[in-house]
Parts: structure tokens; C-alpha cells; sequence
């Protein structure tokens, strides 16, 4: 059953400068719930767009539950399941964001300022970006780009957490899923995803990655 929050109901859990994400309870399980702070973000794009992430690269992302965009009546948001990363990651993002619940003060460097805090997680995500045989060098070339900042990524069991994919290349994706071993069912299903993916507005936010 699609699951729809009511407005700010559920515990605040961080005003990041792209959404705030607060946390609820569904049927025992613990949803994360993101609401774009701007208009136009389209949030069921992004739910098919990690839904397709999943499906060809999984337990590497974020898993959606539910989304609906911003209208006159409703706020838009993105529901996914929870996911408990590591305690040093979670520290990292408490120290990215000085103060969770008023505007965030932003670390200058979006590597990190040097300190234990920052050396103890940004240097396992710079090893992500190294080569081709790496997981970032292997999404890029199925068409998936991910936002590699280190806050942006978190750590599970000692493996990697995307949060935030700023494009995906349908062509790419296609061609990687048919030169792969995949059944033909999933093959279909990929297909239909970046269909409906289509639908949605697109909001590439690329090039606003690059300038930062």
C-alpha cells in the first residue's frame, strides 16, 4: 500500500540544502521521508530512477516506498526505507551540518576540513572514485550519475549508500542492461521504469553539481 504522510508528520532528522528529511513509522518499519525544498524537483522521477538503480545495482541505493509531487494542495516528498548507517558516517553528517535544525552551515569543503571527523569518513569515498573497476566507475558506465560528495554517501556494513543520483541515461541503461545476463522479465521491467521515469519533468541537477 502506497504510503502518503500527513504535513511534518514524524520526527525531523536533518534540513539538508536540497530537502529536509524527516523519519516515520509505517506498519513497524522506519520510512525516511525527503521534501524538496524546491517547486520543482519531480519526486516520482526520482522514484523510478532508484527504483531502476535497485534493480541493476542493488543494495547500493536507497529504496523507494512512495512519491508524489509538489501540487497547490500536497508537498511532494519521496519515501524510502530507512537505512542505518555506520557511526562514522553519522558523525560526518552531524559535523556537515552544524545545525540540523535551523538553515545548515555548510563545511567550506565539501571533502571535509581535515579534521578526525572528516578523515575518518571522506577518504573511503574518494577510494570509490578510483578506476573504472570501481562501484562509481561501473554506474557511470551504466549510465547512472551519482552525486559523490562525501555526504552524500553513506556506509552500511562496510559498503557504500548512495543518496542522490543526478542523472540517469536511459540509452546507456538499456544497452548496459542488454549486454548483461539479465532475464528477459527484468529486461522488460527496466524498460517500462525508464517509461514511466519519462513521464515525470525532468530535473537534471548535473550541472549544478559541476559548479559546486
Amino acid at each position: 500500500m502506497p504510503i502518503f504522510p500527513k504535513p511534518y508528520e514524524g520526527e525531523h532528522f536533518v534540513q539538508g540544502e536540497g530537502a529536509r528529511v524527516r523519519t516515520i513509522e509505517r506498519n513497524g518499519k522506519k520510512i525516511a521521508v525527503r521534501v524538496p525544498r524546491f517547486s520543482a524537483v519531480t519526486m516520482k522521477r526520482y522514484f523510478f530512477t532508484f527504483k531502476i538503480a535497485n534493480i541493476l545495482f542493488p543494495g547500493y541505493f536507497l529504496k523507494p516506498v512512495s512519491a508524489r509531487n509538489v501540487s497547490e494542495m500536497h508537498e511532494g516528498f519521496l519515501a524510502t526505507e530507512w537505512i542505518e548507517t555506520d557511526k562514522t558516517y553519522h558523525n560526518y553528517m552531524k559535523h556537515f551540518y552544524k545545525d540540523l535544525l535551523d538553515r545548515p552551515r555548510r563545511l567550506e569543503d565539501p571533502y571535509g576540513c581535515g579534521c578526525d571527523i572528516c578523515t575518518a569518513h571522506v577518504p573511503r569515498v574518494l577510494q570509490l572514485l578510483k578506476g573504472r573497476d570501481s562501484i562509481i566507475g561501473k554506474l557511470s558506465e551504466a549510465g547512472i550519475k551519482v552525486n559523490h560528495y562525501p555526504i552524500n554517501i553513506g556506509f552500511k556494513d562496510g559498503s557504500p549508500v548512495f543518496f542522490e543520483i543526478l542523472h540517469m541515461n536511459p540509452a546507456k541503461i538499456l544497452k548496459y542492461v542488454e549486454g548483461r545476463p539479465f532475464e528477459r522479465t527484468v529486461k522488460r521491467l527496466i524498460g517500462r521504469l525508464l517509461e514511466q521515469k519519462e513521464q515525470h519533468e525532468s530535473v537534471d541537477l548535473s550541472d549544478l553539481f559541476d559548479k559546486m
